[in-house]
């Protein structure tokens, strides 16, 4: 379809060109009264190839940009991802059961957070709230390799109920993700999400 819309692109404007052409040289070599000369002529149609190749390396440009764009978030998505999550434990209490949930951080002292991704979490940022208004409390924290947690020392006792954990990260290629939690009662972990943030 790309192939076929450039020819009917390069078709047009030749199309363009030979009527432009016929109309001011159609009395050449006839009449010594034409009103273009050969070599005006020449000229015409040379402009007139000259603007429809200019115009055709446009095109092919755009469509290379666009590919190499494409094929660089391809690439992007192919490479390892990290993925930061709050650190629970299981919990098989009757108040868990009451609350249909496997896990909870009440045995927890201080938030812990652990990258249980395939790739390193980088420029990491951990951001701790209520879930409506308030300022959040921010805490930065280390490089992870996949596997590696560290501990915000973030008293768990000191969340609000319910509290929002937000932690923000970067990738070996620059893209950027966001894993969100929310907090119940400072036990119960829920709503848990994971989104790449829009460069």
């Amino acid at each position: 379809m790309r192939l076929l819309g450039w020819g009917g692109i390069i078709a047009g404007g030749a199309k363009v060109a030979f009527w432009a052409g016929r109309r001011h040289c159609h009395n050449w070599p006839e009449s010594e009264d034409s009103t273009m000369s050969i070599y005006e002529c020449a000229n015409l149609g040379l402009l007139a190839l000259t603007f429809l190749v200019l115009l055709l390396t446009l095109l092919q440009i755009k469509t290379y940009t666009r590919e190499t764009k494409r094929l660089a978030d391809a690439a992007i998505e192919q490479l390892p991802l990290p993925y930061v999550a709050l650190v629970v434990q299981s919990d098989s209490s009757d108040r868990a059961l009451l609350e249909g949930l496997a896990v909870s951080i009440a045995n927890e002292g201080t938030l812990r957070f652990k990258n249980i991704g395939t790739g390193p979490a980088l420029n990491l940022g951990c951001h701790v709230g209520p879930t409506e208004g308030g300022v959040p409390v921010s805490v930065g924290g280390p490089p992870l390799a996949p596997g590696e947690a560290f501990d915000s020392a973030y008293n768990r006792n000191a969340l609000d109920d319910p509290a929002l954990i937000r932690v923000d990260y970067q990738s070996l290629g620059g893209v950027r993700f966001r894993s969100e939690v929310t907090i119940e009662e400072r036990r119960w972990p829920k709503n848990f999400k994971f989104d790449r943030i829009p460069a």
